[in-house]
């Protein structure tokens, strides 16, 4: 199963890792639970779940890189078409679609040719990946 949300771990032993899941957002904190164990009209019984930084908080975007990882929001990506380049995936909510963002802001829809892209880290854990596409 792939979940629709991922987040970084804020929590004890898995501070910093990466928690897969449903997202909840309570009084502006974010939690991924993983499993629901039983539902009525009064309660919900979550089987598990993490507090996760919710400015790391990225959807699924039902989409593969070229080695079949799953794409979720703020993931770099890297490609050549020439010359290398680095874009970011976001949804663009004015066109309610996913793009990718190139390093002069430019968008083309995340779908153009995917399957000749790789994640290669995420805006989060490899800030420094930008600053090299900048430099290029």
């Amino acid at each position: 199963m792939i979940y629709p949300y991922r987040g970084l771990s804020v929590e004890g032993d898995s501070k910093g890792e990466w928690q897969y899941g449903y997202l909840i957002q309570d009084r502006g904190k974010s939690f991924i639970i993983n499993e629901v164990i039983e539902v009525t009209e009064q309660y919900i019984t979550i089987g598990s779940w993490c507090h996760v930084n919710s400015e790391s908080v990225g959807r699924f975007t039902g989409l593969f890189d070229k080695n079949c990882r799953e794409i979720f929001e703020k993931d770099i990506l890297y490609g050549n078409d020439g010359e290398d380049f680095w874009d970011i995936v976001e949804f663009d909510e004015t066109q309610a679609k996913w793009v990718r963002k190139d390093q002069n802001l430019n968008e083309l829809d995340l779908s153009d040719n995917i399957t000749e892209l790789k994640i290669v880290g995420n805006v989060f854990e490899n800030p420094k990946l930008l600053e090299v596409a900048d430099d290029q």
